[in-house]
């Protein structure tokens, strides 16, 4: 499931709020959380969503460092705008 949120820059807006969603998740869910260079790399939002739902990997690491690398080789191994992946796995208490 992807959840969007479009804002402006943090701290361009003195007074702004946040969004907020709430989620329930389980173990074994992974979050994926990326800057819009990564996904501006991909042609389109499903491409991007494809892509993520094809790693064959239950490793949060791993699967950060394939989708950088793919954004990386979508723009010829060049970073045109900022790359920053965060991938946490959820695990039950």
């Amino acid at each position: 499931e992807k959840i969007k949120c479009e804002a402006l820059p943090l701290g361009i807006i003195s007074n702004a709020q946040p969004t907020i969603q709430k989620k329930v998740l389980i173990s074994g869910d992974m979050i994926v959380l990326c800057t819009d260079g990564i996904n501006d790399s991909f042609s389109d939002e499903n491409e991007f969503c494809d892509f993520i739902n094809n790693i064959n990997s239950l490793n949060p690491q791993e699967v950060a460092d394939q989708i950088l690398n793919k954004a990386l080789d979508n723009n010829q191994g060049v970073a045109l705008d900022d790359m920053t992946v965060i991938v946490a796995k959820v695990f039950a208490r």
